[in-house]
């Protein structure tokens, strides 16, 4: 199964995100026509999940409502304007987070490969809109740790 991963710098994003159930990443990435291609293979009920990298955990899984809008800008979300938005459905909240650590040494993928997690779940930026393969494993224990 496969799975996107979005990060933010800060929870405070992520909690303005999930406030608006949408998702959107920077302008900058999204003037790479790479990133722009990516963003229109995102489907309709991916699955998805938020990574905050100031305290290096995860959060919120949610599932894809619309396709990402290539022409609007969003700039009544978070303080900065953001590109690429495409509505979520949360199935979690940022109070509920995971961190990075517990990953590497819980995740069944991860425990069984021997890779570090961020081999399994890609979360830097150039990898926005690149779906992560998982197992259905890996998703009860995301989802286990960070759902309603």
């Amino acid at each position: 199964m496969q799975i996107y991963v979005f990060s933010s710098t800060n929870l405070t994003n992520i909690w303005a995100g999930v406030g608006a159930q949408m998702w959107a990443v920077s302008p900058l990435l999204a003037e790479n026509k790479g990133t722009i291609t990516k963003s229109q293979n995102l489907r309709l009920g991916s699955l998805g999940l938020l990574y905050c990298s100031d305290t290096q955990e995860f959060t919120t899984p949610f599932l894809v409502k619309t396709v990402p809008n290539k022409v609007t800008s969003i700039t009544n979300v978070w303080p900065e304007t953001w590109e690429l938005p495409f509505e979520i459905s949360t199935l979690g909240s940022p109070q509920k987070r995971l961190s990075k650590d517990d990953v590497d040494k819980e995740m069944p993928s991860v425990v069984s490969s021997g890779k570090r997690w961020n081999k399994i779940l890609y979360v830097q930026a150039n990898f926005s809109f690149q779906a992560s393969n998982i197992t259905a494993e890996d998703w009860a224990f995301l989802f286990g740790r960070l759902g309603n």
